[in-house]
């Protein structure tokens, strides 16, 4: 499976848009990962923010995921829960950077061999597949205004850390407009609607 998910990230780079599948993946993660030695406190930043969808007798049902820490004996704690949410799910991995021009496939190539080397840690963790998605800026700019998203984020660590789960969400609506039949994507998209308009509903922690 470790090989497989290095071909993946070594092939994922091709036309940048996935080929039309018939059917959403039963389990999904969505992931956006910073994990980066911030430049002005010197100190590790380490977040990720993460869409899982699990489609439940033919109907998906979300949840949200953001985490983050600077701390060392937290972090390995943080990524052992990105590891377990991974496992035999098809994880869509997002970068944190903004795709704008074709230097960028860096970012999103080292992003997937970041992942990997987490996933690498516990040999038990076997996701079921990877898609690394390298949508441009302006694509997800314009998904996330059609769900009134605010991605931000797009400055140094601390930044795009803050908005990794916003990104994550974004990163699985782009995923799902490029894959599947267009009567797919309208089922899937209304689910998320009805979801968000859910969670925007809920009354805030104090």
């Amino acid at each position: 499976m470790r090989h497989a998910l290095r071909r993946e990230v070594a092939a994922a780079m091709g036309t940048g848009r996935a080929a039309r599948a018939y059917a959403h993946p039963k389990r999904l993660v969505s992931l956006v990962i910073v994990d980066e030695t911030t430049p002005v406190h010197l100190h590790r930043l380490t977040c990720f923010g993460a869409l899982v969808v699990d489609i439940i007798g033919g109907d998906p049902h979300f949840a949200l995921y953001h985490r983050s820490t600077s701390r060392g004996a937290e972090r390995r704690s943080l990524l052992a829960g990105l590891r377990a949410m991974s496992e035999d799910r098809h994880v869509v991995l997002a970068s944190s950077h903004p795709f704008e021009r074709f230097a960028d496939h860096c970012h999103v190539l080292l992003d997937g061999l970041a992942f990997l080397e987490i996933i690498e840690v516990d040999d038990s963790i076997e996701p079921a597949g990877l898609t690394l998605l390298n949508a441009r800026e302006r694509l997800m700019d314009g998904v996330a205004s059609a769900f009134d998203l605010q991605v931000g984020g797009r400055g140094n660590a601390a930044d795009r850390a803050r908005y990794a789960g916003v990104r994550a969400q974004v990163g699985w609506l782009a995923y799902v407009s490029s894959s599947f039949d267009e009567r797919r994507v309208r089922s899937l998209l209304a689910a998320y609607r009805a979801w968000q308009a859910l969670e925007r509903a809920r009354p805030l922690p104090f």
